[in-house]
């Protein structure tokens, strides 16, 4: 007899987003198809973070607060374990972390709205909880920067990232039928299953 499975083993589930396992098979043509390879995704997107840290420091304050948080960053236990497993948090974690640098850069020079835009897409395509980093800046701009809302580079940004999802929501539209986010919630979000 053995023990009864959880309720959402029989369930579909929504799907992560495909970009984390697009680079994976981009590495395994780069390489080989072996654990090896994919294992730099992460590793790389896992080093890759120490310099945007560094980056966000040092456009926020001065060289040696930014070389403090690439340090801290670099010993940072999380980091370590998620670029040693072939888990996507490296991997959007440097985009949404990219997407806040680019977002910095972007009160300077407006030019830089395109690539949080961007960012923001390739964050989200690799996980939903990206969406974080959307939220940080929709909440900056409210409270301290309004006037970014007449902003057209602005409009660009977020037309960028519409256009960079359309597709993924498009074929789950079609794939799993129209997702509410009460849906989304209930499916990914829901411990009733474990009861």
């Amino acid at each position: 007899e053995g023990r009864k499975l959880p309720d959402f083993v029989n369930r579909k589930l929504f799907v992560y987003p495909p970009l984390f396992c697009y680079l994976i098979i981009l590495s395994y043509h780069l390489f080989d198809v072996s654990l090896h390879s994919a294992l730099l995704v992460p590793s790389f997107f896992g080093i890759a973070i120490i310099i945007v840290a560094f980056l966000i420091a040092k456009s926020l304050y001065n060289s040696k607060v930014a070389i403090l948080s690439a340090i801290l960053m670099s010993i940072e236990p999380i980091n370590w374990i998620c670029s040693q497993k072939i888990w996507i948090e490296t991997t959007y974690v440097f985009f949404a972390s990219l997407a806040i640098l680019f977002f910095i850069y972007s009160l300077r020079n407006k030019t830089y709205f395109i690539f949080t835009g961007i960012s923001l897409g390739l964050a989200l395509l690799s996980k939903y909880q990206a969406i974080l980093a959307l939220a940080i800046i929709m909440v900056f701009i409210f409270l301290r920067r309004r006037q970014l809302l007449y902003e057209p580079k602005f409009w660009q940004m977020l037309i960028v990232l519409l256009v960079m999802l359309l597709p993924w929501i498009i074929w789950n539209i079609v794939d799993e039928g129209f997702v509410t986010l009460k849906d989304f919630v209930i499916a990914n979000c829901s411990f009733k299953s474990f009861r």
